[in-house]
């Protein structure tokens, strides 16, 4: 939903396009980022709710390997170049995913460890002089 400055109303886009969002991103550059996390699916709009990327199989649950699919999106990082990282931890996997701003995969960062108690990566984050911060929480 898109609100002026004054609060009033003013468009609305992607009814009926999600399962469950799960969080909004809104970029330096204007575009809007949102996750479906029952779809496993993030999508990338420009601000006037025009679709330019989709990343996920929707409803293709992937493992710590996967290079297209995911199970526990949790959230998303923007870098200055455009290229993105999810957080994808919040279920069974335990990574952070790269992709090139295209949305091609680039890399995974992050297994699984050794622990008795698995934590999940929660949040991901760039900072001003690009260096990321991984956040997460143990699963109960």
């Amino acid at each position: 939903m898109v609100f002026d400055r004054e609060g009033r109303f003013l468009r609305a886009w992607g009814e009926g396009m999600f399962q469950t969002t799960h969080f909004l991103r809104v970029t330096r550059a204007g575009r809007v980022w949102v996750t479906d996390r029952r779809g496993m699916q993030a999508f990338e709009f420009d601000s006037g709710g025009k679709l330019l990327l989709t990343v996920g199989r929707k409803g293709v649950l992937g493992d710590n390997n996967s290079t297209d699919a995911f199970n526990g999106m949790a959230d998303l990082a923007v870098a200055k170049n455009g290229d993105f990282f999810i957080a994808d931890g919040e279920g069974p996997n335990t990574r952070v995913v790269k992709f090139h701003k295209d949305g091609q995969f680039v890399k995974w960062l992050g297994r699984e460890g050794q622990r008795t108690r698995p934590v999940q990566c929660a949040a991901y984050h760039r900072d001003r002089r690009q260096r990321a911060a991984v956040r997460g929480r143990p699963v109960e």
